[in-house]
């Protein structure tokens, strides 16, 4: 898939490609990597999955959360991709693979290269190493230090942002280090948060019927709130496949809401989340 889609992005002569890996590195980094190098001809690929201003920091190869080595956070029991070692190269593995250089050391021509970056200055250093025989990759930060330089070097236009509507469902796909504590800055925060009944998270075989009842629930909520939070958090389960179980029941439920209530904003976080619900609705294409 990625080298198909490289393929045809080729045809319009983009700028640059940027690779957006997992923030943490999860999935298939390395072979994803390889193939848009191979179909585009790049020689190297630049990865900064940093990102300094959501204290996720990367020294000397290990990766830190919040100063806390990554395989001691909750994503050690990720169901899908657990994640065994803090070192950026093993979480990576493959072949070729470059970790620990800082913005300002001589980079190898060709290869894989996961950069280290504790400060946001970091992620703008790392911009100027970028050239045409390099593909950008990594997370959402570095992206937008990136975009920022391409922003500064054209003419900027008046942009004012259209306004939310009223009718807000929020939908937090990811999974979070202290899970907890999020939580409970969302209760503190006066927004009404519905979290996924554990009948449903920890049963494969759970009575349809229930998520009907949280569906209707949600469509309550935003009747009287107008805007309502819906989370996944709980301890992950040993279920195989629970993950991908999970993201089309949180799908099935927001069909069901959709189905009931006109909501003017639907807000998805965690990309493997957003997929499985777009899919759910048949939404096929979106208009930046």
């Amino acid at each position: 898939k990625i080298s198909a889609i490289t393929g045809e992005l080729q045809k319009l002569n983009p700028f640059f490609i940027y690779k957006k890996t997992d923030s943490v590195l999860r999935g298939h980094v390395y072979e994803e990597l390889h193939a848009q190098m191979n179909s585009s001809g790049k020689k190297r690929s630049v990865v900064i999955a940093a990102n300094p201003v959501l204290k996720r920091t990367i020294n000397d190869g290990i990766y830190y959360i919040d100063n806390i080595p990554l395989n001691d956070t909750s994503f050690a029991s990720d169901p899908e991709f657990p994640v065994n070692s803090a070192s950026v190269r093993e979480i990576v593995g493959g072949h070729s693979i470059s970790a620990g250089l800082k913005p300002d050391d001589h980079l190898p021509d060709r290869g894989i290269i996961i950069g280290d970056a504790t400060r946001l200055n970091d992620l703008e250093k790392w911009t100027s190493r970028i050239d045409e025989d390099t593909i950008p990759a990594g997370a959402s930060g570095f992206l937008n230090e990136l975009l920022k330089k391409q922003v500064h070097s054209a003419s900027r236009k008046s942009f004012y942002p259209p306004p939310f509507g009223e009718k807000a469902l929020y939908v937090l796909g990811s999974a979070f280090h202290r899970a907890e504590d999020v939580l409970e800055k969302v209760k503190q925060s006066g927004l009404y948060l519905t979290n996924m009944p554990e009948e449903i998270y920890f049963n494969r075989d759970f009575d349809q019927t229930l998520l009907k009842i949280w569906a209707d629930e949600i469509v309550e909520a935003i009747n009287k709130h107008n805007k309502v939070i819906v989370s996944v958090i709980h301890t992950p389960g040993k279920e195989q496949g629970i993950a991908e179980r999970i993201r089309k029941n949180t799908g099935s439920m927001i069909k069901m809401v959709i189905k009931q209530i006109r909501l003017n904003e639907l807000i998805i976080e965690g990309g493997s989340t957003t997929s499985c619900i777009l899919d759910q609705l048949k939404i096929r294409k979106l208009i930046p």
